[in-house]
């Protein structure tokens, strides 16, 4: 709405200084004009800008969703690297089994 009333402000004089010929003709000329400027500037506002932020929110997520799935890769990797043989079975033995038993089972044998 604001742009419409800005536009109307800014054209119309605009217009009425470089249309020649009565007083209704710039008007009428002028209309149109500012009712298609006004419709493609809600329509940015109300569906690409909101299309847009969401597109760049998704983005990032993902990104930052799979940086993190790397760096937690990575701490496995470096932990396994720095574990003793026992060690590594036993955490192999927690991971393959952390989906398929009750959580108070996987609890207690983490907090051991």
């Amino acid at each position: 709405m604001l742009s419409a009333v800005h536009g109307f402000n800014t054209w119309i004089p605009f217009l009425q200084n470089h249309i020649k010929g009565p007083k209704w003709l710039p008007f009428v000329t002028g209309i149109p004009l500012l009712l298609m400027f006004s419709g493609a500037s809600a329509a940015f506002g109300g569906y690409a800008l909101p299309k847009f932020a969401q597109l760049t929110v998704t983005s990032y997520y993902a990104a930052s969703s799979a940086s993190h799935y790397g760096i937690s890769l990575l701490t496995r990797h470096i932990e396994d690297a720095y574990a003793t043989p026992s060690q590594q079975e036993r955490l192999r033995w927690i991971f393959n089994h952390a989906f398929t038993q009750d959580s108070t089972f996987i609890s207690s044998e983490i907090a051991i």
